[in-house]
C-alpha cells in the first residue's frame, strides 16, 4: 500500500527492505508452525501422515473411518487403527519375507500385485581353472509398482508402532502389527538398517 517511486535509488532500496521484512515474517511463521507440530508429535497429540499405511486406517472422532489423517469436514486429527481386512495380509507379508521369500514372490504369488516384465539375465563367470562360463536365464525386472510397494512395506517402521516425521522416527500411539524380530528378519537379510529410537 506504500507509494514508492521505484525509478529512484532510494525507492528501490526501501522496496527491497520491505520485501526482506515480508520474507522474514513468512519464514518465522513456518519455523513456529514446524516447531509446534514437532512438539505435538512428540507428545502424541497429532496424527501424522496423509494416507494410512497398508494394514491401517484412520478413525475419525465421530466414529467413521477414512484414508486420510484428518476429518474431511472439521479437519480434526484422527487416530490410526488396524484395518481388519488388510492387517492379516501385512503379517503374511512379513512371515513370508522372514522365511526367505523374495519381494517378487510375495508381490506375485501372495498379493497378485506384480506386473514385472520378463527380461534376459546373463552372467559371466571365470572358473578356478581360468575357463569362462556363460549363464543365461529369464527373470523379472523387480521394479514394478507392486514390488516397490511390498519393498516399502517391509522397510516401514510404522508396522512396529513408529512413524516417520521429517527425517526422524518417533514412537507412535497406534498398535504395532508385527514384532521387532519379524521386522528385522527381512531387513537384516537385505542388510538394511532402520535407525529406530533408542530403548525400543
Amino acid at each position: 500500500t506504500e507509494s514508492l517511486d521505484t525509478t529512484t535509488a532510494m525507492g528501490r532500496f526501501v522496496m527491497s527492505i520491505l520485501a526482506q521484512i515480508a520474507q522474514l515474517e513468512s519464514e518465522q511463521i513456518g519455523e513456529r508452525t514446524t516447531s509446534g507440530m514437532v512438539q505435538a508429535v512428540k507428545e502424541k497429540m497429532l496424527a501424522v501422515g496423509t494416507r494410512s499405511p497398508y494394514g491401517y486406517r484412520w478413525k475419525h472422532g465421530d466414529g467413521s473411518y477414512g484414508t486420510h489423517s484428518r476429518h474431511p469436514e472439521n479437519g480434526k486429527p484422527s487416530q490410526l487403527v488396524l484395518d481388519p481386512d488388510t492387517a492379516p495380509m501385512v503379517r503374511k507379508i512379513f512371515a513370508a519375507a522372514g522365511k526367505g521369500s523374495s519381494v517378487q514372490t510375495i508381490s506375485q504369488d501372495l498379493l497378485k500385485w506384480c506386473d514385472c516384465k520378463p527380461r534376459a539375465i546373463r552372467r559371466r563367470y571365470v572358473l578356478k581353472d581360468g575357463s569362462i562360463r556363460n549363464w543365461e536365464s529369464t527373470g523379472l525386472t523387480g521394479d514394478c509398482g507392486g514390488c516397490t510397494r511390498v519393498r516399502y512395506i517391509l522397510q516401514n517402521p510404522a508396522y512396529l508402532g513408529f512413524f516417520i516425521w521429517g527425517e526422524t522416527i518417533y514412537p507412535g500411539a497406534h498398535e504395532p502389527l508385527i514384532t521387532r524380530p519379524q521386522f528385522e528378519a527381512y531387513n537384516k537379510r537385505r542388510k538394511i538398517r532402520v535407525q529406530l529410537p533408542k530403548g525400543t
